[in-house]
């Protein structure tokens, strides 16, 4: 549901902000596939962590930068996209959940930009340099079961975010610290 999708937007957002040095931070969107307030809820999880984020040296550019791609994903296209990154000097980046191309990732991982995205797209990616969010389908449990068990009925069910990530990315502390929002 939309309501996953922007909660993985935001803990995808505090996370970038976590782990990014000046928080330079990107956002691959995909042309008309966009979800509501996917954008918006990134960024809200990148200020909730840092606040008015600022980087020390140029580009002196609001960040996260926002970039799209539209289907069919060919190689300029994803060129281009590394290459806006790059300009702006993102070192992080969160892509859009429906955008499948592990050749979008690859380059992404060539380029040292580290990415954050689902586990359908990072099944096809290098691990030490990605970061995956999945929903918790033990929360959708509990909810179901209790919705189930009031009188209000099933309602819309919404799973909270869990948080894969090699070690390398982001150590123990500061994943305990994600956590804990």
């Amino acid at each position: 549901s939309d309501i996953y999708y922007r909660k993985a937007a935001f803990a995808a957002g505090y996370l970038a902000a976590i782990i990014t040095p000046e928080y330079r931070i990107g956002y691959i969107d995909l042309v008309n596939q966009e979800f509501s307030g996917g954008f918006t809820s990134f960024s809200n999880g990148v200020t909730y962590y840092c606040g008015l984020c600022s980087p020390l040296y140029p580009p002196f550019i609001p960040y996260p930068v926002y970039v799209q791609l539209s289907s069919p994903y060919t190689s300029e296209k994803i060129n281009a996209v590394v290459e806006s990154l790059q300009t702006n000097k993102v070192t992080s980046v969160y892509i859009h959940p429906l955008l499948h191309s592990s050749e979008l990732v690859q380059s992404l991982d060539n380029a040292g930009i580290v990415t954050i995205s689902t586990n359908s797209l990072i099944n096809h990616a290098n691990w030490q340099t990605t970061i995956t969010l999945s929903p918790d389908y033990s929360d959708t449990a509990v909810q179901l079961v209790t919705s189930l068990l009031s009188n209000d009925g099933p309602g819309e069910l919404s799973p909270a975010v869990v948080v894969s990530v090699g070690n390398n990315v982001i150590g123990e502390g500061k994943m305990k610290h994600l956590m804990d929002i």
